[in-house]
């Protein structure tokens, strides 16, 4: 994935979306001038050394400022984020404490693997504690929509 931009779910079709959130997969080497353009403000930019999620960055957080010769040149010069990732199985009130807890707009949600499964965010996770969902598995609501 050196340098390019994959829109979709890691291990899914390109394009694919999670949950219709955009999902945008770069590795650490991708130029910042390489997410210029055609980011879905609504989703979300996933930094991934292979399939293993390392950052989640909104797409106006990977904006390069041109007029600053000292701004970053690629994805892995951005500080570092430190991303909540969770298991696959771990219910969705517990996801939702914890991004609220940790003011995270996205979880990442991994296999057993440690590899991308997909996105969720905070809003998607309080509209499944509205549905009455809280005890659901949070890879259940990457399958079965919001």
């Amino acid at each position: 994935m050196s340098g390019s931009v994959q829109r979709g779910r890691p291990g899914g079709e390109p394009g694919e979306p999670t949950l219709g959130l955009p999902v945008y997969g770069v590795s650490q080497r991708t130029p910042l001038a390489a997410l210029a353009d055609g980011l879905d403000p609504s989703g979300c930019v996933v930094v991934l050394d292979g399939e293993r999620p390392l950052g989640v960055y909104s797409p106006r957080q990977v904006q390069r400022d041109e007029t600053d010769p000292l701004a970053p040149e690629t994805v892995g010069d951005l500080t570092p984020e430190r991303p909540l990732v969770v298991e696959a199985g771990v219910p969705a009130e517990t996801c939702l404490e914890r991004a609220l807890g940790d003011g995270e707009r996205f979880v990442l949600v991994v296999d057993d693997a440690d590899r991308l499964a997909g996105v969720v965010t905070r809003w998607q996770l309080l509209a499944a504690r509205e549905r009455g969902d809280a005890d659901t598995p949070v890879v259940e609501l990457l399958v079965d929509g919001e």
